[in-house]
C-alpha cells in the first residue's frame, strides 16, 4: 500500500498525536505530510512549507547538524536526535527536539520526523522535566496496533516508547511486558516483573477501594486514568500518572490491558510541599488563617481568638522586625501555656491568634483562657535584651454555624467595653442581621426592577508592557441616590434569595454587550452556585451560541469546600472551551485552595487572592506562599494574575516573580465605561 494512502487512513490519528511530525520524501527533499500540531505551533500550511523550504525554516544550534549532513548521517545510522530551533510564520522562535528516522520499502522512501517543543525547558532548567502532560495513551495504543499490520510504524512506537513507562498484561492483570523505563523506576529487573500481577508495584498507602473502582471501569472495557504512588523494589516509593485501556479482540473480549505512565513524584512532592506551606505561618511555624477555616469544617469544641492590644504602637516604637520578634515570642508563650492540651494553635494576622478546642472540656477552656489572659499581661516577654509587657484581648464562640465571624464579633464587642474575655452570645447579632438582611434583600429587588444593577469594568495589564490588555467585569448597586455600592454589602445576602440568578444574567448580558465590537478579552464571575443551576448554564451556552465572542471570554471560578462533584464543573469548563472561552481560578490562595484540582481543571489562568498580593509591601510571611503558587502554576503551563496590586512597590515585586499580569487600582479603578 502506498504510504500515503496509509497517511490518510491514519490521519485522525496522527492529527492527535501532541508532537510534531514531519514526513519528508528522501528523493525529492519535499516535506509530503505535517500533522495538525506542526500547522498550529508554526502557523504555515504545507505548501508554504515546501515552499520556503525546511532548510529556511529550521536553523541548526551551535555545533549540530545541517539538514543535508543529518541525511548522509542516516545513509549509516537508524536515528537521529536533532536539536535546532523552527522559526513560525509570526517571526517567534521554538526550540525542539527531534527523532529523525530513515524508512525505505521498495515501494517508499523517506524520512519520518517527530519533534517536540522543548522552548519552555531550556529556558528554564529548574522546571521538572518529567511534566509532560500532553502525551496521550491514545497514540500508544493505536500505534501498537498499527504496528502488527504496518512495520513502518514500528519506529515511531520506539521513539515514543523512550519518554513513556510502559506495561502490557492479560485481562486478569497479569504483566507480559515492560520497557525498560518500568524497570529502571521500579528497580525491578524484567524477569522479575514478567508473569508476576501488577500489585507487586502496589504501595500499601494506596486503599484497597481504590483499584477496586479501577477494575470495575477496566471491566466495563473503559480507559482508566489516575494518579498512583508505587513502591520500588528497595522499598522507597515513586508516584505516577497513569492510563490503562483495554484491548479488544474482533469479538470485543479484553484480551490485554496496556498502561502507559509518566513519572510525576517532582510535581506530586512539590504540591505537598505547596500544601504544607500553604497552611502555615512561616513566622511562629503555627497554622495559618486558611489552616483553621479547614479545621473549622471539622469537629472542635470553642473556637478562641486572641489580640494583642496595641500591637502598632510596638511596630511603631521598636520597628517592624522588633514586632516581628514578639510575635515569635508570644507564640512560644501560647505553646508553652496550652501544651498537652488537645487544642490547635494559629496565628491569623499580624496580632491575631486563634485556639480550636478541640476536646478539651469547655468549661475548663473557659477558665483556663481566663487564668491566660490575666497571667500574660504580668509576665514581661524579652527581646533583645528588652522586657516587653503586652496586653491582651479574647473571646470565645462555641457558634457551630459562623464560629469565625461571631467570635470576630465578640472580640469587638469586649474591646469597646474593656473586657479580657467575651463569650459569644446570640444577642450580640441577631436582630441587627435581620434588619440587614431585609434592608438589601430590597434594595437588590428594587434595584433590579430599576435596572440599577450595572456592570463596571477593571483593566489588567500585562506585566511586560504595562498595558490594559483584558478586563474584569464587577457587578455594582446604584443606590436611589446615586451611590455606588459594591456587592460586598448585598451579593451574600442575595445568594439566598431567587434575585441571585437575576444579577449572574445581568452581568453576562451587560458584559457580552459592552465587548461585542471591541477586541478587548473579558472576564466573568461565576459562583458555584451558577455553574451548578441548570437555567444559569443554558442561558450562558444560549449566549455563547448567539454572539461570536467565546475567544474572548474568560469565566473566573472561585474554588470552593462547596464544590462537592468536581464533575460537574469540569463538563461546564468542556462545554464554554467548545465556544474557545477560557478559565481563570480566582481568589487562589484564599481561605479554600485545593492544589489536586487544580490539574484537572484545564484552567489557562490562576488568580493569586488579593489578600496575599496588597501585603508583600509589609508582610515579608506570605512571600514564600506567593513564590510557591507561581512556581506551581508555570510547571503546570497556567499564566498567573495577581490582584490587588495598590503601588509601585508591589509591582515591582511581582513582575520579580516573573507573574504575567497585574490588575489593582495603582493601573485602573473599576469603572462603568471603558
Amino acid at each position: 500500500m502506498p504510504y500515503s494512502k496509509i497517511i490518510s487512513c491514519y490521519k485522525d490519528l496522527l492529527d492527535d498525536i501532541n508532537d510534531m511530525l514531519f514526513i519528508v520524501d528522501r528523493t525529492n527533499k519535499r516535506v509530503d505530510y505535517v500533522n495538525k500540531k506542526v500547522l498550529q505551533t508554526l502557523g504555515y500550511t504545507l505548501k508554504e512549507i515546501n515552499s520556503i523550504g525546511l532548510e529556511h525554516i529550521r536553523q541548526s544550534l551551535e555545533d549540530g547538524l545541517s539538514l543535508e549532513q543529518i541525511r548522509e548521517y542516516l545513509q549509516d545510522h537508524e536515528r537521529y536526535i536533532d536539536y535546532a530551533k523552527l522559526l513560525t510564520k509570526d517571526g517567534k522562535e521554538i526550540y525542539i527536539e527531534a527523532s529523525i528516522r530513515y524508512l525505505a520499502r521498495e515501494e517508499y522512501n523517506f524520512s519520518l520526523v517527530i519533534a517536540r517543543d522543548i522552548t519552555q525547558r531550556l529556558s528554564d532548567e529548574e522546571k521538572l522535566k518529567d511534566l509532560n502532560k500532553n502525551l496521550y495513551s491514545l497514540v500508544e495504543i493505536k500505534t501498537t496496533e498499527l504496528m502488527k499490520s504496518l512495520e513502518m510504524f514500528r519506529g515511531y512506537k520506539e521513539a515514543l516508547d523512550v519518554n513513556n513507562i510502559v506495561s502490557k498484561s492479560d485481562a486478569k492483570g497479569i504483566i507480559t511486558y515492560v520497557n525498560d523505563n518500568l524497570c529502571h523506576i521500579s528497580g525491578y529487573s524484567r524477569s522479575e516483573l514478567l508473569g508476576k500481577p501488577h500489585n507487586i508495584l502496589r504501595h500499601p498507602d494506596m486503599p484497597q477501594e481504590f483499584f477496586k473502582s479501577m477494575w470495575e471501569k477496566l471491566r466495563a472495557k473503559k480507559t482508566w486514568s489516575g494518579t498512583l504512588k508505587n513502591r520500588k523494589k528497595d522499598g522507597s516509593s515513586y508516584w505516577i500518572d497513569t492510563s490503562i485501556t483495554p484491548i479488544l479482540n474482533e469479538h470485543g473480549k479484553t484480551v490485554e490491558l496496556i498502561a502507559i505512565r509518566h513519572d510525576v513524584t517532582a510535581r506530586v512532592e512539590q504540591q505537598q510541599q505547596l500544601e504544607r506551606v500553604a497552611i502555615t505561618d512561616t513566622l511562629t511555624g503555627l497554622g495559618n488563617r486558611y489552616k483553621l477555616f479547614d479545621d473549622l469544617t471539622k469537629e472542635f469544641k470553642t473556637l478562641v481568638l486572641i489580640d494583642i492590644d496595641n500591637f502598632s504602637s510596638i511596630n511603631d516604637f521598636y520597628g517592624y522586625e522588633f514586632g516581628d520578634e514578639i510575635i515569635k515570642a508570644f507564640s512560644e508563650v501560647l505553646k508553652g501555656e496550652f501544651s498537652g492540651i488537645d487544642v490547635n494553635l494559629y496565628r491569623l494576622y499580624a496580632d491575631e491568634f486563634a485556639i480550636l478546642n478541640v476536646d478539651f472540656e469547655e468549661v475548663n477552656c473557659q477558665a483556663a483562657m481566663m487564668h491566660f489572659l490575666q497571667g500574660i499581661t504580668q509576665k514581661a516577654i524579652v527581646v533583645g535584651g528588652e522586657e516587653i509587657y503586652v496586653e491582651v484581648s479574647g473571646a470565645i464562640s462555641k457558634d457551630r454555624a459562623s464560629p469565625y465571624v461571631t467570635a470576630v464579633m465578640a472580640l469587638k464587642h469586649g474591646k469597646s467595653k474593656k473586657e479580657h474575655l467575651v463569650a459569644y452570645d446570640e444577642s450580640l447579632s441577631l436582630e441587627k442581621e435581620y434588619q440587614n438582611n431585609i434592608f438589601w434583600h430590597k434594595k437588590v429587588q428594587e434595584a433590579i426592577k430599576d435596572n440599577r444593577i450595572v456592570a463596571y469594568y477593571q483593566g489588567i495589564a500585562n506585566n511586560i508592557t504595562g498595558e490594559l490588555e483584558r478586563y474584569e467585569t464587577l457587578m455594582r448597586l446604584i443606590d436611589e441616590d446615586g451611590k455606588v455600592v459594591s456587592p460586598f454589602f448585598f451579593l451574600d445576602i442575595a445568594k439566598k434569595t431567587k434575585s441571585y440568578k437575576i444579577l449572574t444574567k445581568t452581568m453576562i448580558k451587560q458584559s457580552f454587550l459592552m465587548f461585542k465590537d471591541r477586541d478587548e478579552s473579558f472576564s466573568i464571575n461565576l459562583d458555584i452556585a451558577d455553574i451548578l443551576d441548570a437555567s444559569t448554564v443554558e442561558f450562558i451556552i444560549s449566549q455563547l451560541s448567539s454572539s461570536d465572542i467565546g475567544k474572548r471570554v474568560i469565566f473566573e471560578i472561585v474554588e470552593s469546600e462547596e464544590i462537592k462533584d468536581y464533575g460537574v464543573i469540569l463538563e461546564f469548563i468542556k462545554s464554554v472551551k467548545k465556544f474557545g472561552c477560557k478559565i481563570a481560578i480566582d481568589d487562589f490562595g484564599s481561605g479554600y485552595s485545593n492544589f489536586g484540582y487544580i490539574t484537572k481543571l484545564d484552567a489557562d489562568y490562576l488568580k493569586i487572592d488579593g489578600s496575599l498580593i496588597q501585603s508583600l509591601d509589609s508582610d515579608s510571611s506570605t512571600l514564600p506562599l506567593v513564590k510557591a503558587i507561581v512556581s506551581f502554576a508555570k510547571d503546570l503551563g497556567i499564566e498567573v494574575i495577581a490582584e490587588f496590586v495598590k503601588n509601585e512597590q508591589i509591582y515591582q515585586i511581582i513582575k520579580g516573580l516573573g507573574i504575567c499580569y497585574s490588575q489593582g487600582y495603582y493601573f485602573s479603578e473599576p469603572k462603568d465605561h471603558i
